[in-house]
């Protein structure tokens, strides 16, 4: 699937209150992101997320939640377990990238938002993409097959 969209309603981990989960139970809170996938490879894609509500970690748990954690986040499903499940050479090198760039590789290239009581006006924030996490896509393409 090239971009779609991801639903449901979050609720908080019983296991751990700091985490979350989707479900169409009663509970919960909405969220919704638009996905879009820029570059597919064997073992990772790049994805463009627009998320629709703005929930605690919705990003996050939205990838999670179709089986697709964002790289190096340990808390939901992306860290070092993760790549263990794939071929042996591509899971070790994943795992040391992992430990290198120390952080999810997920960056908000910008935002926007209505300014309040100002009649409808917008304000556009950009940040361009962290040359580590450049450096990260290019280091995992290097061992597809």
């Amino acid at each position: 699937m090239k971009e779609g969209i991801i639903e449901g309603k979050m609720i908080r981990k019983k296991s751990d209150p700091t985490s979350y989960t989707i479900e169409n139970g009663e509970g919960g809170k909405y969220s919704k992101s638009f996905f879009k996938v820029l570059k597919q490879f064997s073992n990772f894609s790049c994805l463009e997320f627009r998320p629709h509500t703005g929930r605690t970690h919705q990003i996050r748990v939205h990838a999670s939640s179709v089986g697709n954690p964002i790289f190096g986040d340990d808390k939901y499903g992306g860290g070092i377990k993760k790549s263990n499940e794939f071929n042996p050479k591509f899971g070790k090198n994943a795992s040391n990238l992992i430990s290198t760039i120390n952080r999810h590789a997920l960056h908000a290239s910008s935002i926007e938002f209505e300014l309040m009581n100002s009649n409808g006006k917008r304000i556009k924030i950009d940040s361009p993409i962290p040359e580590e996490l450049i450096s990260l896509e290019k280091s995992l393409a290097k061992y597809e097959n």
